[in-house]
């Protein structure tokens, strides 16, 4: 495990240090100073961790430059106001990639009221981003396509009938615009006689 004492930190019991290093998250410890005096093997085995001259723990250089200053604006925030602590940021690995990451922390709150420590992990959620970004990306392709079809598109709820999504040639072939049509129903359109049965057969 990796450990470090700076000032009087105190020792962690090697439960904790079990614990700490079976979690597949970076786990660390800091001080009310923001101070980081702990951090578990994960933390070498993503990074190598870098030392500051009194042994406490560098970990601003893991972060992406353009996150930096929206982390120390959270982590700030958080031990002034002796609050929760969260935020997503990008986190540099041994061969120079980055990570998205979530970064979280509570305070321990000692006697006087005053935070005493700060319990914290960093959980990749790297995955989960990138899945994100793929489908806004997606979305962002789909909406494109649907509204500038030169044919008449509809999105319709198949158990209401509701209109939710329309595009500019739906309207021009239906003849009214766009707010007219989310106040009437995909079976409005159908042909009066068979209306019913149509609309259960396009249900099915």
């Amino acid at each position: 495990y990796y450990y470090m004492q700076v000032q009087s930190s105190g020792h962690y019991s090697p439960e904790f240090n079990e614990l700490a290093n079976a979690m597949p998250q970076m786990i660390w410890v800091g001080l009310q100073d923001g101070t980081i005096i702990y951090i578990n093997s994960r933390v070498h085995e993503y990074q190598g961790a870098q030392h500051l001259p009194d042994g406490s723990w560098d970990w601003h250089r893991m972060i992406h430059p353009d996150d930096l200053e929206q982390t120390l604006q959270h982590w700030a925030d958080a031990r002034e106001n002796g609050t929760d602590f969260e935020v997503e940021h990008r986190l540099c690995t041994k061969t120079g990639e980055y990570r998205w990451h979530l970064n979280r922390a509570k305070p321990q709150i000692g006697h006087a009221g005053i935070v005493t420590r700060w319990y914290g992990s960093s959980t990749d959620i790297h995955l989960q981003k990138e899945a994100e970004r793929a489908f806004r990306s997606s979305e962002a392709a789909f909406r494109a396509s649907f509204e500038n079809a030169s044919v008449g598109m509809a999105q319709v709820d198949a158990t209401t009938g509701e209109l939710l999504r329309v595009n500019h040639a739906f309207s021009v072939m239906m003849q009214r615009d766009e707010v007219e049509l989310h106040k009437l129903r995909f079976k409005d359109f159908l042909y009066p006689e068979s209306r019913d049965t149509d609309w259960t057969l396009l249900q099915s």
